[in-house]
């Protein structure tokens, strides 16, 4: 009895060791760091200002707990709620977020097809601007479906099985139903997850999502010219063929950089690298509004967004040629919601503040053209509405 309660004891006081030293270490230092050990690395060190060094165990052990708290509030917080619409459920979802730091999610190697697919390879403590997209729409799913339940059988599952809900809800939205070529057809795979947001996510998202750019799109007021009978303004478009093979073999690459182990790094390599060989070509469309537009006709969009949307960021980067098959593509999601005299954009800004956060869209759009290089700009910015689910 004695030595276990010793036992006890020095587990608690590593426990509160762990924690005090964490505490000296930025948000964006801890994930960095767990990013590594995501991708495979074991001989991490995180030095804080004060206190003993960090272990690849201390920084998971440290985030992992932090992230199990994220996701107990949120579930709490679908609890607590109570809304009608989809559209209010997201801007309500959304809303607990902002202030959350923000790191490149989407782009760790999640090991998916070896690991498994569940809440411990979710992030609630952290996003990029996909993973706050899906994270949102899937509590917002979950959400929905709980309060228009006509029979009692979702408030019952929600009430037993709340995080395997969010999880089928998330895996729906992330990876395709079937992907021909795996071995785990209809799985959570590296090779069935979503990578293109204007090309396979929205086209397998749209019993979820419908475009609506077309419809809200207005000339600039100074290119307005009298249209032919029959004749229809169309929004300008970037159509591209994209392939999944560049992103991929860069991710597995940068992944296995993180294995010591000389056997394991290989048997990591052969087990994705002719995985990879073979996803050919997805076509893709994507109309977007010119930044001009916005800002010039600003009160035409305050008018035209009369509800919760979500926003694509579509910009001309020749660097991403190589890697993706297009210079042409969506960059970066969010949500935009109409205000009294405004519209507000909420997203998890990674190049600015660093967090999820609002910002008038005006003064984004102003931000992105002030930005813009000759060979290296933001376009426009393409809308989605949510559709009406049964």
């Amino acid at each position: 009895m004695t030595r276990h309660l010793m036992f006890v004891f020095c587990a608690m006081l590593a426990s509160s060791l762990i924690a005090y030293t964490t505490s000296d270490v930025s948000d964006q230092a801890l994930l960095t760091a767990y990013g590594q050990i995501v991708e495979g690395a074991q001989s991490l060190e995180l030095y804080p200002s004060t206190g003993p060094a960090l272990s690849a165990k201390d920084v998971a052990q440290a985030v992992e707990k932090r992230n199990i708290m994220c996701i107990d509030e949120a579930l709490s917080f679908l609890s607590s709620i109570r809304t009608l619409s989809l559209q209010e459920t997201v801007e309500m979802v959304s809303g607990l977020f902002l202030g959350r730091p923000c790191t490149p999610v989407s782009s760790l190697f999640y090991d998916w097809d070896r690991k498994g697919f569940d809440m411990r390879s979710v992030r609630f403590d952290a996003f990029d601007g996909l993973s706050f997209l899906e994270t949102v729409l899937a509590l917002s799913l979950v959400k929905y479906q709980v309060t228009h339940d006509v029979t009692g059988m979702q408030r019952s599952l929600f009430k037993a099985c709340p995080e395997e809900m969010v999880v089928g809800q998330l895996g729906r939205l992330m990876f395709a139903p079937h992907y021909g070529i795996s071995p785990l057809v209809g799985a959570p795979s590296v090779l069935t997850r979503h990578l293109f947001f204007d090309g396979e996510w929205a086209q397998s998202n749209r019993w979820l999502l419908k475009s609506v750019t077309k419809e809200i799109y207005q000339e600039h007021p100074e290119e307005i010219h009298i249209l032919a009978e029959g004749e229809e303004v169309q929004a300008p478009y970037t159509a591209k063929q994209l392939t999944k093979y560049g992103v991929l073999s860069r991710r597995v690459y940068a992944a296995s950089g993180h294995i010591t182990n000389e056997d394991e790094r290989d048997d990591f390599l052969s087990f994705y690298n002719h995985r990879t060989q073979d996803l050919g070509v997805i076509t893709a469309l994507a109309r977007y509004i010119p930044l001009a537009n916005i800002i010039d006709d600003y009160s035409h969009y305050i008018s035209a967004i009369d509800e919760p949307m979500v926003m694509m960021v579509i910009a001309d980067k020749p660097a991403l040629r190589d890697e993706c098959g297009s210079h042409s593509n969506v960059i970066h999601v969010g949500f935009v919601f109409p205000r009294e005299g405004g519209v507000t954009f909420r997203h998890a800004d990674m190049h600015e503040k660093k967090v999820v956060r609002d910002i008038d869209l005006m003064t984004y759009a102003k931000q992105c053209l002030r930005k813009n290089k000759s060979f290296d700009k933001i376009l426009g910015f393409g809308f989605m509405a949510l559709r009406k689910q049964a």
